[in-house]
């Protein structure tokens, strides 16, 4: 939705996109199944040896202790932080124009046509790199606008995708 926002610039090109009533249902049930998934038992563990804790303990503690594997966990934690960071940031959709089936032979405006479409520039205007965080930005101002199903939409991004 937002990508198709975004492209809107108003005389020359416009567009309209909101989530609606379909999406309120989607999330309803991705909420719905989510929970009854958590309603599923455990298992039951069949394995005498595994009950009593009579289980070898897992390489990485064997051989760095768990000081060393503190330090691993650590350092590991906070490169996933920097790189899902870093991965909001950078462009995850993007839009473009291929002009060529504008112009005829193969489209419907003559090739004349041409210089006044480079004029306005519409090529460019018709080209959007988006972000998980420009999106999540544009669905929150929506929100504060009063679109319920963009608040709605950041919830679901905020707790299901990130």
């Amino acid at each position: 939705v937002y990508l198709i926002r975004h492209l809107d610039h108003d005389p020359l090109i416009l567009t309209r996109a909101q989530l609606d009533i379909g999406f309120a249902c989607f999330c309803a049930f991705c909420v719905c199944a989510t929970v009854s998934a958590l309603g599923f038992p455990l298992p039951e563990v069949k394995d005498e040896k595994v009950r009593e804790g009579d289980s070898t303990p897992p390489m990485l503690l064997r051989c760095l202790g768990e000081g060393g594997v503190a330090v691993v966990a650590t350092l590991l934690s906070a490169a996933f932080a920097f790189l899902l960071l870093k991965g909001c940031q950078e462009p995850v959709m993007q839009f473009r124009i291929n002009e060529r089936p504008l112009y005829q032979p193969v489209g419907p405006l003559p090739l004349s046509a041409k210089p006044a479409v480079e004029m306005l520039d519409i090529p460019e205007m018709l080209n959007a790199d988006v972000s998980l965080q420009q999106c999540m930005e544009a669905m929150i101002g929506w929100a504060r606008d009063g679109e319920a199903t963009s608040a709605l939409a950041s919830v679901m991004w905020g707790v299901f995708v990130l």
